[in-house]
């Protein structure tokens, strides 16, 4: 199996960890950098099956509240194949505010009616889009790396 991550990815997912895990370090699988059309991972041979868009916490606000027309040709694609966005933040800690602090508390409620809306109509519009939020990065690479093998199986299950 070998995962491939587009060239564009500032700070791509390695999955070093993944390979070094005990059962998995059994499996036979790469990673190797190319110019990817959509998403930033997918698999060799599978290009045109399944996307994973990699989002950080700050991606994932400007593409929800700022960047929704610039992303939405890469959506279009995205929808029409198996496809997740997998965020390396909870949803609840993207939202953020200080009690004490009202101006805070102001712009997050603001920001969060931002990213509700901004969710809501990618959830509406392109409804194949799975969006995954996890804790931090190192369980949204896990999360990618599950996703990615699963698909893996089920187009090559193996013998026996």
């Amino acid at each position: 199996m070998k995962i491939l991550h587009d060239l564009r990815e500032k700070d791509p997912w390695n999955f070093r960890q993944i390979h070094e895990a005990p059962p998995v370090a059994r499996l036979a699988f790469s990673v190797e950098r190319r110019h990817l059309q959509t998403g930033d991972y997918t698999l060799e041979g599978h290009e045109g099956e399944i996307a994973i868009e990699r989002k950080s916490p700050k991606d994932c606000v400007n593409t929800l509240t700022q960047d929704l027309t610039r992303f939405n040709a890469e959506f279009e694609r995205m929808n029409g194949i198996e496809s997740y966005v997998i965020v390396e933040t909870t949803l609840t800690r993207q939202i953020g505010g200080n009690v004490c602090d009202y101006n805070r508390i102001l712009a997050s409620a603001r920001r969060r009616r931002s990213l509700e809306r901004g969710l809501v109509l990618m959830a509406l519009k392109h409804p194949n889009i799975h969006w995954i939020f996890c804790n931090d990065r190192d369980e949204a690479e896990r999360a990618a790396f599950r996703i990615l093998y699963r698909f893996w199986l089920r187009r090559h299950p193996p013998d026996g």
